[in-house]
């Protein structure tokens, strides 16, 4: 069992991440939702919106989403909404099977490992290429109907492409509420993020190479 940092303490890295200020925003807002969700529990009051699970993360290579998607596990173990802050990374190649019949249970397999944690599919709209594809897709969104709230699913990939896959499955795209969108990062959180790796190695980066 991994050991769970603190919300405050996540939250604090991921402010700590350049650029991202939409993402960052949205990652405060569901913390504070979780909390106003509780507290109406406390009180007996009528369940409200429950807070999401599954999420979209789209936009351009090299924005963040895979570094986000790990601290989002971390945050949502932190928030007791899932059980341990374990990322699975799932594939079209460990999903889809060669043919029809053995992409449902390659899926299943894969959530079955993911349970408790969070499913991350990097290049998503991989499995919506054909039927096989579409096999793996039918069974992971019955999946996520039959273990609701046992486990997470982020979906990543680059935002028009994105756009295509939730057509593919009419049924995904109403399990799936929330979309954090990435921006190219600006030359200024470029530089920033070079420093960072800089220092982290010990490295002292000369002035004069520095863009005016």
């Amino acid at each position: 069992m991994m050991t769970l940092r603190s919300v405050d303490d996540i939250l604090a890295e991921v402010n700590q991440l350049p650029g991202l200020g939409d993402v960052r925003l949205r990652v405060e807002a569901l913390v504070s939702r979780v909390e106003m969700f509780r507290r109406r529990a406390k009180f007996g009051l009528p369940e409200s919106e429950s807070p999401p699970l599954n999420l979209a993360l789209v936009g351009p290579p090299g924005t963040g989403k895979t570094t986000v998607a790990r601290l989002l596990a971390e945050l949502y173990a932190a928030l007791g909404l899932i059980k341990e802050p374990k990322i699975v990374e799932g594939s079209r190649q460990s999903m889809v099977g060669m043919w029809v019949g053995t992409s449902a249970p390659r899926t299943a397999d894969t959530v079955r490992e993911a349970m408790g944690g969070v499913l991350f599919i990097d290049e998503a709209y991989s499995l919506g290429h054909d039927k096989y594809g579409e096999e793996a897709l039918a069974e992971l969104v019955r999946l996520m109907e039959m273990h609701r709230g046992n486990f997470a699913v982020f979906f990543a990939g680059y935002t028009q492409e994105m756009k295509q896959f939730f057509v593919v499955n009419p049924g995904l795209a109403s399990r799936v509420s929330e979309q954090l969108e990435f921006v190219d990062y600006t030359n200024a959180e470029l530089w920033s993020i070079v420093d960072r790796f800089a220092t982290m190695r010990h490295y002292l980066i000369d002035e004069a190479v520095r863009p005016g």
